[in-house]
């Protein structure tokens, strides 16, 4: 902190209020920045190392010198708005840090929405034209048991709701409510649910009231954040409320919620198989009478990208999209039937006898930290 008399007043107007929601871990700041009061809080030139940091910028009104105002945030900070060209492999873990940021905040943010507007149109893009290369990273963070799990699993419900959502010809406002609604409909646990991805011990009381009231205190917590879209708003507050599953949205978001938290690895146990919940999901929708559990399926396919699977070489591969027929997918095999994991993914047909999968496998099962940049320059 630098001493009384240098600290700027930024009571003058010469300063302008940071939008912390555009800053990333290991980002290099270009610009000092200082709380509201004038306290130097990050200088120009420090790396932004820990999660503490952003929550402190958020907390103490972060401010920048109106000098930069000719200059997009990104240009200031060196981060920021997406480029031009999305690269989904760096796209969606900025947008991963972005949203766990918003879901964390413990401030009263009077721009909420406009930044979830902004999310869900950069995830709608990327979507657009990069939906396998989407899914992959997407399924792979999931999988991340050292990220954050809120954003995770609300980031790969979004994108399923929406693939779905469009199979199914939901109207584009139902389609923008459902996307938003899987974004946020955990906000009122956000710091609850990562602990409980990472926590052995069953839940205590406190959680359980928590977990039980999360989806009515989540609704009310948008209010709170300035969210008016009634369809937004009903579908997180009935996404576990099995008898009001009425409209098409109502009956994707509780089914892909489900699904998700399936396949997802926890401390306390291992994810269900992909082929294995995607099958549930598919009974669970017929028995109540609808058909969204096919479109599921066929959106994310027998094998879905960013899912493991074992080969009938004994290989264990990593599918990286869908192929001409939904048991056929597109695979690289990473690790060989010994054991040993490979230097270098190889790409494997599994339209050949030889290659054809056998089965699904569950995260635990592979435990490899894939590098996707890699992965894909061999695609």
């Amino acid at each position: 902190m630098n001493p009384p008399s240098d600290r700027p007043d930024t009571s003058t107007g010469l300063f302008r209020r940071l939008q912390v929601d555009v800053l990333s871990l290991e980002e290099t700041v270009r610009t000092d920045i200082w709380s509201a009061s004038g306290q130097l809080l990050l200088a120009k030139g420090q790396v932004i190392s820990t999660p503490g940091q952003l929550r402190l910028l958020a907390e103490r009104d972060a401010q920048v010198s109106t000098a930069h105002t000719h200059e997009s945030e990104a240009g200031a900070l060196h981060v920021s708005a997406m480029p031009a060209g999305l690269n989904p492999l760096s796209a969606w873990p900025l947008l991963h840090g972005r949203l766990s940021r918003l879901l964390h905040l413990t401030v009263q943010s009077g721009d909420f929405v406009a930044r979830t507007e902004r999310l869900h149109s950069t995830a709608l893009e990327l979507l657009a034209s990069h939906r396998e290369k989407s899914l992959f990273m997407l399924v792979q963070m999931v999988y991340d048991t050292e990220r954050g799990y809120c954003a995770s699993h609300a980031l790969l419900c979004a994108a399923i709701c929406q693939i779905v959502a469009e199979e199914a010809g939901l109207p584009v406002p139902a389609q923008q409510a459902l996307f938003n609604a899987a974004l946020t409909m955990n906000i009122a646990m956000g710091t609850l649910q990562d602990e409980l991805a990472q926590q052995s011990l069953p839940l205590d009381a406190s959680q359980r009231t928590a977990v039980d009231s999360h989806a009515q205190d989540s609704a009310t917590q948008l209010r709170q954040l300035g969210v008016t879209d009634p369809l937004w708003l009903d579908l997180v507050s009935t996404h576990h409320q099995a008898d009001r599953l009425q409209t098409q949205a109502a009956q994707i978001l509780p089914m892909v919620d489900v699904y998700v938290a399936c396949i997802s690895p926890r401390r306390t146990r291992h994810g269900l198989r992909p082929q294995k919940a995607t099958r549930e999901a598919f009974l669970q929708s017929q028995q109540q009478g609808g058909s969204l559990g096919a479109v599921l399926v066929k959106a994310l396919g027998v094998y879905p990208t960013g899912t493991y699977v074992r080969l009938e070489s004994g290989e264990v591969a990593v599918v990286t999209g869908q192929g001409k027929q939904a048991n056929h997918p597109l695979t690289f095999a990473i690790r060989g039937r010994n054991g040993l994991t490979f230097d270098s993914p190889a790409s494997r047909d599994t339209a050949e006898a030889g290659y054809a999968v056998r089965e699904s496998l569950v995260a635990d099962d592979v435990s490899i930290r894939l590098n996707a940049a890699r992965l894909f320059r061999q695609t």
